[in-house]
């Protein structure tokens, strides 16, 4: 029962077996989504300058829990974005926020969303220019790894080899040494 409730406390993600990568998704966009909804609670409008703190929230989101997460959110900031400027420029007047009049709050948030647009877009060529070096990364370490372990298979059969070449040229040495001495010391008998 226990291991279910962790489970479950994880958005249904073991947390024994789930990536840390996994498991840090998950958990970041509980708070991306605080942060949007303070933003939204608190905006004054198109008209003020909290809108610009909708900017960086496509940024935080694909840095924290990946490229789509980054995506996404930029998709519902340019909604909210949009929705707040439609309703100014159908006359609602945020209670912290300036008097808009005409199209100004919709040309505000066509700039905004541009500006979003190529946040988001320069933010996921970053991510995605990130992820492939490290996928390069992990592949030198990881052939690295193999000539290491390779080298070191190498030299413990140099080690062994060397180990059989001593042992053979003892061998051979004394086998050598053995007939001269035998016909020395028959010599020697044969003398006296």
């Amino acid at each position: 029962m226990v291991n279910h409730l962790k489970i479950l406390r994880n958005g249904g993600l073991d947390p024994d077996t789930a990536s840390l990568i996994s498991l840090r998704k998950l958990a970041s966009n509980p708070a991306i989504f605080a942060y949007w909804a303070v933003i939204v609670m608190a905006t004054a409008g198109v008209g003020s300058n909290s809108w610009a703190w909708l900017m960086v929230l496509s940024a935080i989101s694909s840095l924290v829990a990946g490229r789509l997460s980054g995506v996404l959110w930029a998709f519902i900031c340019g909604i909210t974005l949009w929705s707040f400027a439609w309703l100014q420029y159908n006359g609602y007047q945020f209670e912290f926020g300036p008097v808009t009049t005409g199209i100004e709050p919709l040309v505000l948030a066509f700039e905004a969303t541009l500006v979003l647009i190529m946040l988001t877009v320069a933010i996921f060529i970053f991510r995605s220019g990130q992820l492939s070096a490290e996928e390069r990364l992990n592949s030198t370490v990881n052939q690295l790894e193999k000539e290491v372990h390779d080298r070191s298979l190498a030299e413990a059969e140099a080690r062994q080899s060397e180990e059989a070449k001593s042992t053979f040229l003892a061998a051979m040495s004394h086998e050598l040494r053995t007939p001269p001495q035998w016909c020395d010391w028959c010599l020697a008998s044969a003398a006296e």
